[in-house]
């Protein structure tokens, strides 16, 4: 089972069962799994749901969904069928977490899984080509590495700082990019962390001031967010930018609003899909 965009979001989780577990890994843990999709929001009951989440109305089940998650998650599916019992902590069910884990892993390897890849970065890499292409290079595209940096930086109560520290200065921009992703949850960030937001690779830069406005206000982080936003001969790496924008605390500066504005503004798409302008939209709507 998997997870990755969804019209205007971004998300990465990868999932196995064995007919009785569920094991899910979520990749970006810091990100609530309701993250707001226009087509989503058109049902009723979705509206609803946001409503009562708005007017803390939710009790602390029905409020996860809104909520930020674990890194893994276990579920047994027969005697917890809505699957809100958490058993990844519990001792007594480190058996199934570690079968589930190690089976998924493997799953990941053999189908050279290539959602590690930003989709910014895959399609920038692909060019004509299909992903699998850059996915079967191990130079190129060090799945396994990129697996273990992963679990190093995600699994522990917070990243260790040496594992960080390398995968920050690592020669692969896909190394660099999950290091300051998983930096989010760092008690404290390397000195050089602010030289990310020089990276050459736009998904770095962008993880890097994310990771940095949620532990303050940042100017520099943001003009990096917005450096991309408005730049429209990049529509992947706007989209990317936009959910980052989405996901800043604080009040955005004017320039941003008016960058929003101008993309809200843009002809609509002959297939009438422009996720940019949706996300644009919503985010200029949030800020009001």
């Amino acid at each position: 089972m998997f997870r990755d965009r969804m019209d205007e979001r971004y998300d990465l989780a990868r999932a196995a069962t064995d007919g009785r577990f569920r094991y899910i890994r979520n990749y970006y843990p810091d990100q609530p799994w309701g993250q707001r999709l226009e087509f989503l929001w058109k049902q009723a009951s979705m509206a609803e749901w946001a409503g009562l989440h708005a007017a803390d109305k939710l009790n602390a089940t029905q409020r996860a969904f809104f909520e930020t998650k674990p890194a893994e998650e276990l579920y047994d599916i027969v005697a917890d069928p809505d699957n809100v019992r958490n058993l990844a902590a519990d001792p007594a069910a480190q058996p199934q977490l570690l079968h589930l884990r190690a089976a998924l892993r493997g799953h990941l390897r053999a189908v050279r899984d290539t959602g590690f890849m930003p989709e910014p970065l895959m399609l920038a890499w692909s060019g004509a080509e299909s992903p699998t292409v850059i996915a079967g290079d191990a130079q190129r595209y060090p799945l396994d590495r990129i697996l273990d940096q992963l679990d190093a930086l995600q699994l522990a109560a917070t990243p260790p700082t040496a594992a960080l520290a390398e995968a920050l200065a690592a020669p692969s921009p896909l190394m660099r990019y999950w290091g300051a992703v998983a930096a989010a949850r760092a008690t404290g960030l390397p000195a050089q962390f602010a030289a990310l937001l020089q990276d050459e690779s736009a998904v770095v830069r962008l993880a890097a001031a994310e990771t940095l406005l949620h532990r303050g206000e940042n100017p520099a982080a943001r003009e990096a967010i917005h450096r991309v936003i408005k730049t429209p001969a990049n529509p992947i790496e706007r989209l990317f930018a936009l959910d980052v924008a989405a996901r800043a605390p604080g009040a955005p500066d004017p320039a941003l609003r008016a960058t929003l504005t101008a993309i809200v503004a843009e002809p609509a798409s002959a297939s009438g899909e422009n996720y940019v302008k949706r996300a644009a939209e919503n985010l200029l709507a949030s800020f009001k």
